[in-house]
């Protein structure tokens, strides 16, 4: 708990480099209002098109600041402003000041065309300018993603061995819904089976409570408490045991012997939620093989005709029964821990 509110605390914070990013952006937007107005009042009393040129120049130097400070201020900061970040804005800053220039060389009056100055514009502002703000873009986009990856990575990491088979098994328990759904609507079989959609809905219904029963271990393994009990309660009762094979006064003996059995009493609710995993385990187990066997019928109903119509009767009554089966599961997990912890 206390890593997720440092973790959130970081991402909240600005450093100081943060800060210096921001006020150039906020100086060049300022900057950039300031001079799209003055020069929008000169072009209107002007004679030539430079009032028009720098209003260009000007608007497009405020939306540059603006964007940079944008996505500074808007940046996920698991991580302070670090060289990726500075590079990223320093690149979008520059292409998008290059583009905003291009815009004040289109219309700048002179020998050359309007044309001319357009081609003039793309070749040495657009071009240059565009590519310097995609690079920064790109730079920008790595930066916000690397700490995305590290905690993916770190997930990863701490992630147990049976966390990993109930995950296994939970993408078995899709492979087979995808795949007997995949049966379900070639005409082969819909013709032999009656209700193919509830077939098809009992299967999702089994899939869910799949889920919700991996969702449910999970969470029982992320518990801290219960964690730290399975450690510390055999521990503490052993070390009562010891204490009390040499403690003479029968006060503190009365003491210790009523925490003991208040432990003791602790450590058998610990191992009926452990029994309980195990069982929800194999119930998982034996569902999966089910299904599967259910998947092979379903493979050899597809090619074959002979009594068809009783054996898509015997698999949908089987798959009702996984269904009905792990949400027994569901319900008596829900029940016996509720009861556990009210005890």
């Amino acid at each position: 708990m206390g890593q997720k509110m440092t973790s959130e605390k970081t991402q909240s914070s600005f450093n100081q480099l943060d800060y210096v990013l921001m006020g150039g952006a906020a100086l060049t937007t300022l900057g950039g209002l300031s001079g799209a107005l003055l020069s929008l009042a000169m072009s209107l009393d002007g004679v030539d098109g430079t009032g028009i040129g720098m209003t260009v120049w000007m608007t497009g130097l405020f939306f540059t600041g603006l964007s940079t400070g944008l996505g500074l201020f808007f940046r996920k900061r698991e991580k302070p402003a670090n060289k990726k970040v500075v590079v990223g804005a320093t690149l979008w800053w520059l292409g998008m000041a290059l583009v905003s220039f291009g815009g004040f060389a289109m219309f700048s009056p002179g020998s050359k065309t309007f044309l001319q100055n357009v081609g003039f514009a793309a070749a040495l502002c657009f071009a240059p300018g565009g590519l310097l703000a995609l690079a920064g873009a790109v730079s920008f986009w790595r930066s916000q993603r690397r700490p995305k990856l590290a905690a993916d990575a770190a997930t990863a990491a701490e992630t147990t061995p049976a966390q990993l088979a109930r995950m296994e098994k939970l993408a078995r328990s899709q492979e087979y819904q995808r795949h007997i759904a995949k049966l379900l609507r070639s005409s082969t079989v819909a013709a032999l089976i009656a209700d193919s959609n509830g077939l098809r809905q009992k299967l999702d219904d089994w899939h869910g409570h799949m889920q919700k029963l991996v969702e449910r271990l999970a969470r029982l393994d992320d518990s801290l408490l219960i964690r730290r009990d399975m450690k510390e309660v055999p521990r503490a009762i052993a070390d009562l045991k010891t204490h009390l094979a040499t403690e003479s006064d029968p006060t503190v003996r009365a003491q210790m012997e009523e925490t003991l059995r208040d432990y003791e009493r602790q450590q058998t609710y610990l191992e009926q939620l452990l029994a309980q995993k195990r069982r929800i385990e194999l119930e998982m187990d034996e569902s999966l093989a089910t299904v599967g066997t259910i998947y092979l019928q379903m493979q050899m109903l597809a090619s074959r005709k002979t009594s068809a119509g009783r054996r898509a009767e015997r698999l949908t009554e089987s798959v009702e029964q996984e269904t009905a089966r792990l949400r027994d599961v569901l319900d008596a997990m829900t029940d016996e821990y509720t009861g556990s912890a009210g005890a």
